[in-house]
């Protein structure tokens, strides 16, 4: 028996398998779900970096415009405030000797200009930053935003009156030379040496013509340069009416002259409008456009009385409406400003209490 049984025994031996090996831990495959958590957690990390970071970043941005830049920009906007309101003398209309004073104002409105447009220089270089932020978050920014944009619309309304100030004051200061050429007014500044006679003194008529060729003349040259084209519109006066007026009178000198050449020249005559008037009703048919020169110094006259100096200064040939929206937006900044004193550093405040504060007795 013992040779089967060890046959038997070979034979379960040579079918048996051997037993599988095991499989290293680090070789087994992840599963899905523990990968996609894996995934979550990166996105999530991501998510709160990138949160965090515009946070620092909008907190920055948000300190700077809101917290830092509005005491620096209120700094500047006021000092050039302050500046202005230093140079109140510079705008004012206080040197100009009176009503016809049209070479001190054109002088004052030529300083006016060139500091409106250093003015306006200054504000150019103040340089906002860009706010994405509603007013809700940001009212300092957006209140200092507000009260540069006025001061800037203020400032070219200005420039915008004083160009049309400049112009309306170099009409009537021509205007003026034109209607002394006429015998209306003496000449400002006399030169020396120079005789100026008064057109309204009695004298032989053979004076007066000679009197008259030269004023005639110097009227045509002033006159032809101030009519080249149309005058600017004037307070109380149509303009176009003016230059009509000044080509009926143009004519009317040959009218003066020839009634002068007719007359005795030994002939001693006054005439108290100053210009020469025909005394017979036929002269006056023959010499009609002497009258039409009185009427065009009568109304060019009128035209600088109702636009003096001060007039011109003072803006007040502005539309009503163009007038009240300088006044409107010179109260505004004004206010404004005021409110803008509140950003200031508080160094710069106290500064200004101390300036103002009344010296102690």
């Amino acid at each position: 028996m013992q040779p089967v049984e060890e046959k038997i025994d070979r034979l379960f031996q040579k079918e048996a398998k051997p037993a599988p090996a095991s499989i290293p831990q680090s070789q087994i495959p992840p599963s899905p779900v523990s990968q996609v958590k894996r995934q979550n957690k990166k996105l999530i990390f991501l998510i709160l970096g990138a949160v965090v970071f515009l946070f620092i970043v909008g907190g920055a941005y948000y300190y700077y415009l809101e917290v830092f830049r509005p005491p620096q920009d209120a700094k500047q906007i006021t000092e050039l405030y302050e500046d202005i309101k230093l140079s109140e003398q510079l705008l004012g209309s206080h040197n100009v000797q009176d009503t016809l004073d049209y070479v001190t104002a054109l002088d004052i409105l030529g300083k006016r200009e060139e500091y409106l447009l250093r003015i306006q220089d200054r504000l150019s270089d103040i340089k906002l930053k860009k706010n994405i932020l509603p007013q809700s978050l940001s009212p300092r920014a957006h209140k200092t935003e507000d009260v540069l944009d006025n001061f800037n619309s203020m400032i070219e309304l200005a420039i915008a009156a004083n160009t049309m100030a400049k112009q309306k004051a170099v009409f009537l200061d021509d205007a003026y030379e034109l209607l002394v050429a006429l015998g209306r007014y003496g000449p400002r500044v006399q030169r020396a040496m120079e005789s100026v006679l008064d057109p309204r003194q009695p004298r032989a008529v053979g004076a007066i013509l000679a009197d008259w060729e030269t004023r005639t003349g110097k009227a045509k040259e002033i006159g032809a340069d101030l009519f080249a084209k149309d005058p600017p519109q004037l307070n109380g006066v149509d303009s176009a009416k003016l230059k009509e007026a000044w080509e009926e009178a143009f004519g009317g000198f040959d009218d003066i002259l020839g009634y002068l050449r007719a007359q005795d020249p030994n002939l001693t005559l006054s005439f108290p409008s100053g210009v020469p008037q025909p005394q017979t009703e036929q002269e006056r048919q023959q010499f009609k456009g002497t009258e039409a020169v009185s009427q065009f110094i009568i109304l060019f006259d009128s035209a600088l009385n109702n636009n003096s100096a001060q007039d011109v200064l003072s803006y007040r040939f502005l539309s009503d409406e163009s007038y009240k929206n300088l006044g409107d937006l010179g109260l505004a900044v004004e206010k404004q400003i005021a409110e803008l004193e509140e950003f200031l550093p508080e160094e710069d405040r106290d500064n200004k209490l101390q300036i103002l504060e009344p010296p102690s007795r």
